[in-house]
């Protein structure tokens, strides 16, 4: 049964001079509210059910989702999902690929003129590049921020989808965060069903079968929103514990008692994504991300920059952060370190073994590979002397 917290998976965007309406496609023009954004006054509001009438003129643009609002140097922007693609079904829930985008000014018309400035100019042409450049997956019914294991504890009776999200890997909630305002502080104005969590990184699932048991594999790859960055620029750990670039990957697999010539199994196969019930259900996560120590690289006219280690007491407290935030979201933890150990990422490397012997936390087992030496020319098979190494844990661990 939808409520109010049940997101809507379609609008007909009215487009005018003064306004943006999200009106929702499907339901009740009764009981369904529209959600107003001025252009003028920035104010953003619901209006009361059966009551508000359309704009009589201006574009209507049908639209999938709204990503969320960005401030540029002198404009707001609001994004939204105006292209997708379904990529596979769990529980029922079809997971989406965005697949186009539009950026629509929060302004009058008589103040168009200011997104012609330089800046503005060049500020909308990163974004763009962004929306197309990565991969944003989205689910009106399915969690993709939380691991199966999250979703098992979380209690989500008379949440909304928002309310429940891993908030690092709820790409957009910055840009959500007018409406999450709103929300949290007038339950008359709660547009949860407007407010979709969007994860940025990757999601395949296959249908397959060992033995004529037909079951589905999947694999997702999430990226944090905290400390993200490109290459030399964003490195290492912040004061608040975050490594740069940290992705957890999950690998799921969904099995049924179902034989291999079941009617579902067959359909589904066909289709390229399963249907497959999943009664069974298996999940391995990993995560990854930047050595957990203060690093840097200093970015100069050299081809590769210099690195400097940055061992200080808020570093030693941001490790700490980090480690306890680890156990406490995953348990016990096993670090593999594969950087270099020769040459300029050697200070990394005795940097890490450092703090690791320095803290000696309970529940940390480290780990180091030379990853370049030992899986040197292509030799990838080798990477099974680390995983013989690790065997014991990870068979502990479940």
């Amino acid at each position: 049964m939808p409520t109010s917290k049940t997101l809507h998976d379609g609008f007909n965007l009215h487009i005018t001079a003064e306004a943006y309406v999200f009106d929702p496609v499907g339901g009740s023009p009764h009981t369904n509210r529209r959600l107003f954004l001025s252009r003028k006054s920035g104010d953003i509001f619901l209006n009361t059910p059966g009551a508000g009438e359309l704009p009589a003129v201006g574009q209507v643009l049908p639209v999938f989702g709204i990503v969320g609002i960005l401030s540029l140097s002198t404009a707001d922007v609001l994004i939204v999902v105006t292209g997708r693609s379904p990529r596979g079904r769990i529980d029922g829930h079809t997971i989406y690929l965005a697949t186009d985008f539009r950026v629509l000014p929060l302004l009058p018309a008589s103040s168009l003129a200011l997104l012609n400035e330089p800046a503005e100019k060049k500020l909308l042409s990163l974004l763009e590049h962004h929306l197309y450049k990565g991969d944003f997956w989205f689910s009106y019914g399915w969690d993709l921020t939380n691991r199966l294991q999250a979703q098992a504890q979380i209690n989500k009776e008379g949440k909304a989808l928002w309310e429940i999200a891993d908030e690092r890997f709820f790409w957009n909630k910055y840009l959500q965060s007018r409406f999450i305002d709103i929300t949290m502080s007038n339950p008359k104005q709660d547009m949860s069903s407007f407010i979709l969590p969007i994860m940025y990184g990757s999601f395949d699932l296959r249908p397959t079968h060992i033995s004529r048991i037909p079951f589905l594999i999947c694999l997702i790859s999430r990226r944090s929103r905290h400390r993200a960055g490109t290459r030399y620029f964003a490195r290492g750990l912040d004061t608040r514990g975050y490594v740069a670039n940290f992705n957890e990957t999950e690998q799921i697999v969904l099995v049924d008692a179902s034989p291999l010539d079941s009617v579902s199994y067959r359909s589904s196969h066909n289709a390229g994504f399963g249907v497959v019930e999943g009664r069974t259900r298996m999940s391995f996560v990993q995560t990854r991300g930047s050595a957990p120590i203060g690093f840097a690289e200093i970015n100069n006219l050299r081809y590769i920059p210099d690195l400097t280690i940055m061992d200080t007491p808020a570093m030693a407290e941001a490790y700490k952060a980090h480690i306890h935030s680890q156990i406490s979201l995953y348990g016990d933890q096993i670090l593999v370190n594969l950087v270099n150990s020769k040459g300029r990422e050697k200070m990394v490397k005795e940097a890490y073994e450092r703090r690791v012997d320095q803290t000696g936390m309970p529940g940390v087992h480290y780990h180091y590979f030379d990853f370049h030496k030992e899986c040197s020319k292509m030799r990838f098979d080798r990477i099974s002397l680390l995983i013989d190494r690790l065997e014991p844990l990870l068979r502990e661990g479940g």
